[in-house]
């Protein structure tokens, strides 16, 4: 109800204003109509001026303090962070500007064209006359200028050509300037090497009782421009003189001003043309005045508008911003949470359906802030039950966002790396950028940059004078959208594993080699036994049994030697020389020695176009390996089959895949885990230490070895090597 009386009322208020603002512009059209039409007289009166000024003086006032004071109020109201302050502001400033900018764009144009009309009510022939009086007189002293200038510049040449400002040639160079003065009809020479005065010659007629020298500053000026002129009275007429200056080997700047003076018939017409064209030009001064009282007369009607015009616009700007401060204080205590809140909706217009709108959709927020509350639960129950999981798994698990930081990394993780608390939130290159980490670091960023998987990479780390071995898996993972954010790698602590693998290996190892050594050791101890009980039941021994048991004995002690042999080759493996091997040719060269010997055995080489020139390896191990997998296959073919060599490189991990296929019997899956221990052969006579070597020296090559089964039937060796 309220609402309702105060917008009657403002629109009451507004109506009264436009009416009072209409008939004041009709009462000062009809007062400036019947003022003889704005004569000159009627216009610089001094009385109708003042009151002009006063008018106009107070509307200023007036619109200043209006606007001030409105002004001065939003600022305070911003400043105290009331609701709708800012919005009332934006809309108060809008209707000012558009009220005041168009006025004083119309006030500019309207005393811009004034001010050309008042223009044209003093423009007569004596402008033209005058005009072109002062051009003429100009362009004498522009001619006398230009003449001296070329007469300056000539003596300067010549002067400089003949060498005439030497000291032996003073009296010719005298004579000289003489001569030139006539001939131009000079009535002034001056001449400077540097700033010391060589020669002055001057015309007889000048008065020289009132002679002025040439400044020091303006011989310094001319020497440093090339170039200056300067006039000055002398008697009753004017000297101008002309400066030029040009530079002399080894001797420095020489100078030259020549001189015309202006006889009192030449010189005082030239002032008295300048003179009436000064007293013209102040007689055109009372023009200004009328130019100010028209403004005055225009300042008024625009202050009156813009008076006008921010008035309403204050008006209209509060009407506007009522209801819309209402919502901004319900839309605060929505922002605290206060969702119980409801806006009393205006009687008619937009505002109404804004705040049927806003009530709305306060009770849909209330809704949604109820099924919302009871996600978030759900949620924070499941986080803690992730990090509860986490936080007792034995398993490391350290996440790493897009950016390169650690996110998270879980107690277990810490503990097997020796990491300190404070890691998360550094860069993963800085946490694992020391030594020991040295290999995590490189899986990481592998994974950073190509996007894959890392799955079951075994890593050694020494930490404290102690190895351990750790499993590393690690995960790229993304959002729904396949966007990166980072990755997760689990650690898995292998070390007592591995430990407890090379103790079963040795045990086995050694039961293997005590078979082996038991074999042959039966026939000799049986060769033995033969030649003592030959050499104890006769008197003659029997020279064929005895030589046959020496024999056994010697053939067992070599199978004995030959099984010590490789074994000790096996423990003393040597390490590996380094250097750049081109991987093609030495596939083709080791393919080819057998290729002429099994003649039964298809050899089919496929190398990938982009595969390197030339890698880093040690080219004797990686023949001895190739060597030790082909002729692995070659028997399990019994000499008769196809073998395929391909070579894989991918360029986003710098990965190099040597793939060698039999079409052979295959390896069983349950040998395979058992394939590259020491002492384990799937071949009768194999002494199991083959595939052990090549293991060994791809391990070296910071490589990896794994077998897979070849389709329909064969085995399938991959060697991975980095490049």
């Amino acid at each position: 109800m309220e609402n309702n009386i105060s917008r009657k009322r403002g629109k009451r208020l507004s109506i009264l204003g436009i009416l009072l603002l209409f008939f004041i512009l009709i009462f000062i059209e009809i007062f400036l109509q019947g003022s003889k039409r704005l004569s000159i007289p009627f216009i610089l009166d001094s009385t109708i001026s003042h009151l002009l000024f006063n008018i106009v003086f107070v509307l200023i006032v007036i619109i200043v303090f209006v606007l001030s004071r409105n002004l001065i109020k939003l600022y305070l109201e911003r400043k105290k962070g009331i609701l709708g302050s800012h919005f009332k502001t934006q809309l108060m400033l809008f209707f000012i500007g558009f009220s005041i900018i168009p006025t004083i764009l119309m006030f500019i144009f309207a005393s811009d064209l004034i001010s050309r009309n008042i223009e044209t009510w003093f423009t007569s022939p004596i402008d033209e006359v005058m005009s072109n009086s002062k051009i003429i007189g100009e362009a004498i002293y522009k001619r006398i200028e230009e003449d001296s200038y070329k007469f300056s510049e000539i003596l300067l040449s010549e002067i400089k050509k003949r060498g005439l400002y030497l000291p032996v040639n003073r009296l010719e160079f005298q004579e000289f300037l003489k001569e030139r003065m006539a001939l131009y009809k000079l009535d002034f020479i001056n001449c400077y090497i540097n700033e010391q005065e060589i020669v002055s010659l001057a015309n007889a007629n000048l008065p020289l009782i009132e002679w002025i020298d040439i400044p020091e500053d303006l011989i310094k000026n001319v020497m440093k421009e090339g170039r200056r002129r300067w006039i000055n009275e002398l008697g009753k007429g004017e000297l101008i003189r002309c400066g030029v200056s040009t530079d002399l080997e080894g001797v420095g700047k020489l100078t030259i001003f020549t001189g015309i003076y202006l006889e009192e018939g030449y010189s005082n017409p030239l002032k008295k043309i300048s003179s009436s064209v000064l007293r013209y030009q102040q007689m055109k001064l009372y023009k200004d005045p009328t130019r100010t009282s028209y403004l005055l007369i225009l300042l008024f009607v625009a202050s009156l508008l813009i008076f006008s015009a921010s008035w309403l616009g204050i008006h209209l700007a509060k009407t506007i911003t009522t209801p819309v401060e209402k919502l901004a204080k319900a839309t605060e205590e929505i922002s605290k949470g206060n969702l119980e809140i409801e806006v009393e909706p205006p009687s008619s217009g937009e505002l109404k359906l804004l705040t049927e709108s806003f009530n709305r959709m306060v009770k849909e927020l209330k809704e949604n802030q109820e099924i919302l509350f009871q996600k978030t639960k759900e949620l924070e129950n499941r986080a803690q039950f992730i990090e509860t999981v986490l936080a007792n798994v034995p398993a490391g698990v350290i996440t790493i966002d897009e950016k390169g930081l650690l996110s998270s990394a879980n107690s277990a993780s810490l503990k097997m790396l020796n990491l300190p608390h404070n890691v998360v939130g550094k860069e993963f290159r800085e946490v694992f950028g020391s030594a020991p980490y040295e290999d995590i670091k490189n899986y990481i960023d592998k994974t950073f940059r190509g996007r894959y998987k890392i799955s079951e990479k075994e890593v050694i780390i020494q930490m404290d004078g102690k190895t351990f071995t750790f499993a590393v898996n690690i995960t790229p993972f993304t959002d729904t959208s396949g966007n990166f954010l980072g990755v997760i790698m689990v650690l898995e602590d292998l070390t007592q594993f591995v430990m407890m693998q090379k103790i079963a290996a040795w045990r086995e190892i050694a039961q293997r080699v005590a078979h082996e050594i038991k074999n042959p050791l039966t026939p000799i101890q049986l060769s033995a036994e033969r030649i003592l009980k030959n050499i104890e039941k006769k008197e003659k021994p029997d020279k064929e049994i005895i030589e046959e048991g020496a024999k056994t004995i010697l053939r067992e002690t070599a199978t004995i030697k030959t099984l010590v042999s490789e074994f000790s080759k096996f423990a003393r493996m040597p390490s590996a020389q380094f250097s750049q091997v081109n991987i093609i040719e030495l596939i083709k060269s080791v393919s080819s020695l057998y290729k002429e010997s099994f003649k039964d055995v298809e050899f089919i080489l496929e190398f990938d176009p982009d595969t390197p020139e030339e890698i880093s390896a040690d080219p004797d191990q990686m023949k001895r390996a190739l060597i030790n997998i082909i002729e692995n296959a070659i028997e399990a073919m019994n000499g008769n089959g196809k073998i395929w060599i391909a070579t894989h490189f991918k360029k986003e991990v710098s990965r190099l895949t040597i793939e060698i296929a039999d079409n052979g019997p295959g390896i069983p899956i349950s040998d395979r885990d058992k394939l590259f221990l020491p002492y384990f052969s799937t071949k009768k006579k194999g002494r199991g230490l083959g595939l052990t070597i090549v293991n060994e020296i791809i391990a070296e090559h910071k490589g990896y070895l794994h077998i897979e089964d070849n389709k329909p039937t064969g085995t399938k060796f991959f060697i991975e090597l980095p490049v």
